[in-house]
């Protein structure tokens, strides 16, 4: 509609497009953006952001929110871009870990209910000193970049 009724190039419309849709999310921003604390551009940022991430890092990302915005009124347009782009690498590296030491705890429950032998007491088995999910370490800057760098790569093996 924006293309063809409002005289609009295609691109114009699909960043119009996509303006709402971030509009949609992130309903703080929407306000922000009619009341004139920051401009389109800064929307713009958090879509490009977002473009790539699935549901839940999305999720991650709206949790963020306030802190997002706020962000958003102290910085330049190109500045908040490079913010946006690291929160969301941060959001897909947690993510990550996250499911990566999930999968580890549930690997050595699964050892330690395999060697552990019948005494029929029924209780669950419990990795060596942990009563659950071991706790998400700092993330370190290269594993942030490294797979922010991997989520952003479109190459696939023959």
């Amino acid at each position: 509609m924006i293309t063809h009724d409002g005289a609009q190039s295609a691109r114009s419309g699909r960043q119009a497009q996509q303006r709402a849709e971030v509009c949609d999310l992130f309903a703080l921003f929407e306000r922000a953006l009619t009341d004139g604390v920051i401009g389109a551009g800064h929307v713009d940022a958090l879509g490009s952001a977002i473009r790539d991430l699935d549901d839940e890092q999305r999720f991650d990302l709206i949790d963020r929110e306030e802190r997002l915005l706020e962000a958003a009124a102290r910085m330049r347009v190109d500045d908040f871009v490079r913010h946006c782009r690291m929160q969301a690498a941060e959001v897909v590296a947690r993510r990550a870990e996250a499911a990566r030491a999930e999968a580890a705890w549930a690997e050595a429950t699964a050892a330690a209910g395999a060697d552990r032998t019948e005494d029929g007491d029924g209780a669950e088995p419990v990795p060596d000193g942990a009563g659950g999910p071991p706790a998400v370490p700092a993330l370190d800057p290269l594993l942030v970049e490294y797979e922010r760098q991997r989520a952003a790569s479109k190459m696939r093996r023959w």
